[in-house]
């Protein structure tokens, strides 16, 4: 197993970044990757239930159905996510005098460098989308 924690500050409420993480369309804008587009996202953000959606290809429309799992929610402070039966990640969010610091927190196998990047580009969403 690896880890690596990335923490980024956003101007906004940690309520309003919290709905990046439980709520479909806020979901949609940051959870993506260059080349793909995430759709028909459908959610239950309680433990134990999940975020089940489709990544699109925008060059010829293959889509990648995926399901991430929700363990703790803390609304609007702590997210764990469970994109793989051996991954976490916790997002814990905390007020700020500029906003609110966001902590992406990951434990798994995809720690490498080219990983911690993909992330960087996916949190960019939510500060262009807020």
């Amino acid at each position: 197993m690896s880890h690596y924690q990335l923490r980024r500050t956003f101007n906004a409420t940690p309520e309003q970044v919290f709905r990046f993480f439980v709520e479909p369309e806020p979901f949609s804008q940051w959870f993506v990757v260059p080349g793909f587009r995430t759709e028909s996202v459908q959610m239950d953000a309680r433990p134990g239930r999940s975020v089940q959606a489709i990544m699109v290809a925008d060059d010829n429309n293959t889509e990648l159905p995926f399901t991430v799992q929700y363990g703790d929610v803390e609304p609007p402070h702590r997210v764990v996510l469970r994109p793989g039966d051996d991954e976490e990640v916790t997002i814990t969010l905390s007020p700020t005098p500029d906003g609110t610091e966001l902590t992406y927190d990951y434990t798994g196998p995809a720690a490498g460098p080219a990983d911690q990047s993909a992330v960087d580009t996916m949190l960019d969403q939510i500060a262009r989308h807020l």
